[in-house]
């Protein structure tokens, strides 16, 4: 763990632009392997999708994170499932990403 240390000022070398392709890379053999596991719906696949354009577009995780949480919340809500903690999760991550943006100058 301690040797991972010394390699941490390399990942500043790395451009944020080039990161969004593998991240796609890693949705797709995550939704690959889940697949079999559970019964994805159209909905499942539409958010995916936006997420990653959203990684494309803006290059940043949070924002495509915030824009699943938030998918997924507010179906919760609208079937009638009242999931505290996704509910509290996804209004803090909301907190977190828009507050940097509504405070740049």
């Amino acid at each position: 763990m301690l040797i991972s240390l010394a390699f941490t000022p390399l990942v500043g070398l790395v451009p944020v632009e080039a990161t969004a392709g593998i991240l796609l890379y890693v949705g797709y053999l995550l939704m690959r392997d889940t697949w079999e596991e559970k019964n994805i719906t159209r909905f499942d696949i539409s958010v995916a999708l936006a997420m990653g354009i959203v990684s494309f577009i803006t290059f940043s995780l949070d924002k495509t994170m915030l824009l699943g949480f938030a998918a997924y919340t507010t179906r919760q809500l609208l079937a009638g499932q009242r999931n505290l903690v996704m509910v509290v999760s996804t209004t803090l991550l909301a907190v977190a990403v828009l507050l940097p943006l509504l405070l740049q100058k």
